[in-house]
């Protein structure tokens, strides 16, 4: 068989008795080699230019990705988690003579029960590299997506359990983007009541109501590159105002996550200074 054929039917990485086995001759893999028609990444495997990682690690290291590298391949944040290739890998893998070496730069989490490589799981053994706030921007990312529920996390059995009762404590659906977490977090754990996503008549849904005083939102990098949007907000704010008394204080994506304390002062002291609106429709909770 074809070399590029056979790859392509074996899903773009295969090892040489695979090849061999589908009638790949060993000098025509040889020339393939030589002329960079194919890759040899590890010792006894072969790959087209561009492998699907997960296969690749799982055919050439007998891993699985996991933790911050199985968040990305689900298209999830790993922030504050290590580059490089994070891998899971059975507590009795060899390292010893004879075995493959792991990719440079690659972190090994050995697990007594291998974790699959799903969103849940991924989810779940990010508590081994990333901080509690890390792995909970994540979380909210999935389940503002509808990818997992709330329910879910009563089944993690990676993530220790006393992180994981502050995860689930803390987790909201509402979080459009990991500014929007760091915020509501850092309001929370500064005192304050946050409602998520309130919608406000003639005003539309906020971010959050803070205290039924104040709304916060928490505007996109290129919010500002939109005039119409820009001009809408500002509608938007002057309507708060003006018809319930509620003022809007809007923080950017580097007001948040390089000014987290500044901007609970800020808000803490607007809230402080605002009258309570006993006659809105926010009072209920």
């Amino acid at each position: 068989m074809d070399l590029n054929a056979a790859l392509a039917h074996l899903g773009g990485v295969a090892t040489t008795q695979e090849l061999l086995s589908a009638g790949v001759r060993k000098r025509d893999l040889a020339h393939a080699l030589q002329d960079g028609q194919v890759l040899r990444p590890t010792r006894g495997i072969y790959t087209v230019a561009r492998p699907p990682l997960a296969l690749l690690v799982r055919k050439g290291w007998g891993a699985e990705l996991t933790c911050a590298s199985a968040l990305r391949h689900f298209n999830l944040p790993a922030r504050t988690a290590p580059s490089g290739l994070h891998l899971a890998l059975p507590a009795t893998h060899s390292t010893g003579r004879g075995h493959r070496r792991l990719p440079q730069r690659a972190h090994a989490h050995y697990f007594g029960r291998m974790p699959a490589l799903t969103e849940r799981d991924a989810l779940d053994t990010a508590s081994r590299c990333l901080t509690p706030l890390g792995q909970l921007i994540a979380i909210d990312q999935a389940l503002n997506r509808g990818t997992l529920l709330a329910s879910d996390l009563n089944l993690f059995t990676h993530t220790p359990r006393a992180r994981l009762g502050w995860l689930i404590d803390h987790c909201d659906a509402g979080a459009g983007s990991p500014p929007e977490t760091i915020a509501r977090v850092a309001l929370v754990e500064a005192g304050l009541h946050v409602r998520t996503q309130v919608s406000i008549p003639f005003v539309g849904r906020v971010d959050f109501l803070i205290d039924r005083r104040v709304i916060v939102e928490v505007d996109g990098q290129t919010y500002h590159l939109d005039e119409q949007a820009f001009s809408r907000d500002r509608t938007r704010d002057r309507e708060a105002l003006a018809r319930w008394g509620l003022p809007t204080l809007r923080f950017t994506r580097h007001d948040v996550e390089n000014g987290t304390d500044q901007m609970v002062d800020l808000v803490r002291h607007v809230v402080s200074n605002q009258r309570e609106l006993w006659c809105s429709p926010f009072q209920s909770d």
